[in-house]
């Protein structure tokens, strides 16, 4: 695969771009330079690179360490390149679990329709994921928070960058947590006790939260009304106060008196539709605007 160029512009120095990099503070050590995130409203969002690729280059220049391109980052202003390529397989351990029991190293093949880096895992797109570290002694620091969430599940809110789940940033900041070693936990008290008494391996379980469906604006219509982009206004018509009138009036001028009916008096909402029908308040048919009286008014009728 040829390396993927990213071009961006970073309006002010303290710009956040939305990428993070996975730790590798040390020059001498052979560890590639990792993306482990994207931010969906950062920068690089619309941009070619994948989480798993391997930073080659920060604005032409070779970087061998996160902290170095990181600095050329944030030290930017204008534009900001990234060359990456995809990353040996084996440069980060990741495991997913799908479905059912069965755990499996997240390779993904080169032919898969799945867009991310070979070797890596996008775990926005997953069923679930099995974080998994070794907390060496009891009261040891793990570098995670979680909180209770609005929907009855625990959260995954923060994930400290010298924490043992620092490789795991940002992926599984907003994840639901469904177990923390195989128990199942309903609150972050829960997760976070089984967490601070646990030696040795300590595993999460987690799952992207579910997708929020955008709202539907509802329609100015009258009901039963499809479409948008017609307009209310007022329809004049023979009603009440139109037909006393004209009574008045043929009693006192006979049949000259009911021309009054005519210029209807008696007013109501209706609705002008973009294929020119009229219709009332109730999606009632009053005909079309050429035969129809219909006033347009500036603002929707409020009922």
């Amino acid at each position: 695969m040829a390396p993927i160029v990213a071009v961006v512009t970073k309006d002010t120095k303290d710009q956040t771009c939305g990428i993070s990099l996975l730790r590798n503070t040390n020059p001498s050590d052979s560890k590639p330079v990792i993306i482990g995130g994207i931010a969906e409203d950062g920068l690089f969002a619309s941009s070619p690179l994948l989480v798993g690729m391997e930073v080659k280059s920060v604005n032409n220049t070779a970087v061998s360490t996160s902290t170095e391109a990181i600095n050329i980052i944030k030290e930017t202003i204008g534009q900001l390149t990234i060359i990456a390529d995809v990353a040996p397989v084996e440069a980060v351990p990741v495991k997913v679990v799908s479905s059912v029991a069965t755990t499996t190293t997240a390779t993904i093949p080169s032919s898969s329709a799945t867009p991310v880096a070979t070797g890596f895992l996008d775990f926005r797109k997953t069923e679930s994921v099995v974080a998994v570290v070794t907390k060496e002694k009891k009261d040891q620091k793990c570098g995670i928070s979680m909180r209770n969430g609005s929907n009855g599940k625990v959260i995954i809110s923060v994930i400290d960058k010298d924490g043992l789940f620092a490789s795991y940033n940002p992926a599984l900041i907003g994840m639901e947590v469904e177990s923390v070693n195989y128990a199942r936990v309903s609150t972050s008290t829960e997760a976070i006790t089984i967490i601070n008494e646990a030696v040795g391996e300590l595993r999460i379980k987690a799952v992207p939260p579910p997708v929020k469906k955008k709202a539907t604006p509802a329609s100015d219509a009258p009901k039963g009304i499809l479409g948008e982009g017609g307009q209310w206004g007022k329809n004049k018509y023979v009603g009440a106060n139109t037909q006393a009138a004209a009574c008045i009036g043929f009693l006192c001028c006979c049949l000259p008196g009911l021309c009054i009916l005519l210029c209807p008096m008696d007013e109501r909402d209706a609705y002008k539709h973009t294929d020119g029908k009229v219709y009332d308040a109730s999606g009632k048919v009053l005909g079309h605007s050429n035969n129809v009286s219909f006033i347009p008014t500036r603002n929707a009728m409020s009922r």
